[in-house]
Order: structure tokens, then sequence, then C-alpha cells
């Protein structure tokens, strides 16, 4: 015959057994999305990584658009390839590629001047094509949250002539 007690103790060794299930399943899933979480924050900080790289590259062209925009010398195309990088940084920023904290902390200063610098030219440029250089202002605007708000004339000036000195 069962006893009473003795389907208690029945059910709290079953119950031992699904807790024991139930709390590896969860211990599984809790590492999966631990695994996934770190993943995509090195997948991140991967992709700054490169942006960085591409950054450097960019220097002798940066010190050409920078010389253009202080209208000493070189041509007005020569901020193409620089406005083009922030737009690649802009579009992987909006896709989560890359964090704004990474975005903002190697490349705020170069947003900000580039920005404030080639502002008419980006608008003129957009009259022919709504669609170039598209994710620059919102880059910008997400950075300008972060920092001490818009540069005076002068700021982007001292900036220009920073990176004369590439």
């Amino acid at each position: 015959m069962i006893t009473t007690c003795g389907v208690v103790v029945g059910l709290i060794k079953l119950d031992v057994k699904l807790w024991l299930v139930l709390a590896v399943s969860i211990l599984g899933v809790g590492l999966t999305a631990l695994a996934v979480v770190n993943h995509a924050r090195d997948s991140t900080e991967s992709r700054t990584r490169e942006f960085q790289r591409e950054f450097t590259a960019l220097e002798a062209r940066r010190k050409k658009a920078a010389a253009f925009l202080l209208e000493q010398g070189g041509r007005q195309d020569d901020v193409d390839p620089v406005l083009d990088f922030f737009e690649d940084v802009g579009y992987a920023l909006k896709r989560g590629n890359v964090t704004t904290g990474e975005v903002y902390q190697n490349f705020d200063v170069w947003i900000q001047g580039y920005w404030r610098a080639c502002f008419d030219y980006v608008l003129a440029k957009q009259k022919e094509d709504a669609d170039i250089w598209c994710h620059v202002f919102p880059l910008y605007e997400q950075m300008n949250k972060i920092s001490a708000g818009a540069w005076a004339e002068k700021d982007v000036k001292e900036f220009l002539h920073g990176e004369l000195t590439l």
C-alpha cells in the first residue's frame, strides 16, 4: 500500500529531477545569451578597429580636404573621401555594427570638425543627389548630443589647421 508520505517523497524526488533539468536549461540559455552578447561586443570593437585603420589611411586626403576648406589649395572634391568615410561610420552606427560610445571616443572631433566645415558643400551636393552622405548628419547629431555642443567658427579653423599638419 502506498502511503501519503511515500507519494510526497516521490513528488519531491520528481520535482528535484525536474528542477535540475530546468536549472541546467536556464544555465544553458544564460551562457548562450552571454556568448551572443560577447560576440556582438567583439564584432563592434573589431569594426571600430577597422575604421581606425581606414581613418589613418585617409591622412593625406584629410590634409588635402583641410587645405581646400581653408582656401589654401586643393579642389572641392578633395573632401569627398572624408565625407564618404563618415557616411560609412554613420551607416555602421545605424545598423548596430559600432556603438555610439566607440564612435564618440574615436572620431567625435573629426565628425564635428568636418561636418561644420563641409555643411554647405553637403547641402549643395544633396540638392543633386538626396541620398549622398545621408548618414553623416545623423552621425553628427548623435555626437553633438554627447559633446559640449556646436563648434564656433574659430574652433573649426583651429581643427582644420591641425589637419594640415598630418
